[in-house]
């Protein structure tokens, strides 16, 4: 969870600072997070050619360093800096298999489908939110087994988090579109088939 301050840099484009709630953040999760979130902007621009009927893509963002305010550690603190997002935002799904069942939209979940599947199960990109098709804070899951360390931080649940996600995936018409293989039911790793 993160606190969002509406900022204007020197350019004069509206931009928001984030910074974690959690006063005991490290540093480093800072950075693991615009990593993580550039990553996650080559996986649109793989699925972009794919040519969907809707193009995605995730907000650039860096990291800010307040030098004159020392975080918990005596360090400067670091916030997260991205563009300010227009329209209204919406979040998809989470980190943890809830998705928005409300929600009538294709492009979240078969974007996520498809980052399982291009990296041979490895990773899969999920926690999907922003306004239409721009995304911010995305959270990458790994294959790793619960008892090591995440990769991609404190929100990467590894193979539980993969689970997860296939647990509440239910292909739909762009999967197929994407030729993605299709999930049956709870037993998706034992189910996972070819082309829908």
């Amino acid at each position: 969870n993160k606190v969002v301050f509406r900022v204007l840099d020197h350019s004069n484009r509206p931009s928001v600072a984030k910074q974690s709630v959690h006063p005991d953040c490290k540093r480093s999760e800072v950075f693991n997070e615009v990593e993580m979130q550039a990553k996650c902007q080559l996986f649109a621009q793989e699925y972009n050619r794919r040519n969907p009927p809707k193009k995605i893509r995730f907000l650039e963002s860096s990291v800010l360093e307040l030098p004159g305010r020392p975080d918990a550690m005596g360090q400067p603190t670091v916030l997260i800096m991205e563009d300010y997002m227009e329209g209204r935002f919406h979040k998809h799904s989470n980190n943890w298999g809830w998705l928005d069942a409300h929600q009538d939209r294709n492009t979240p979940q078969a974007f996520s489908h498809l980052t399982y599947e291009l990296t041979n199960g490895k990773l899969i990109i999920v926690d999907m939110q922003g306004s239409d098709d721009l995304y911010t804070d995305p959270q990458i899951h790994t294959n790793q087994p619960a008892h090591l360390p995440p990769v991609w931080g404190q929100g990467d649940m590894g193979e539980d988090g993969v689970r997860r996600f296939f647990d509440t995936h239910r292909c739909n018409e762009l999967c197929q579109y994407l030729g993605l293989r299709r999930v049956v039911g709870p037993d998706w790793q034992t189910k996972y088939r070819g082309p829908s």
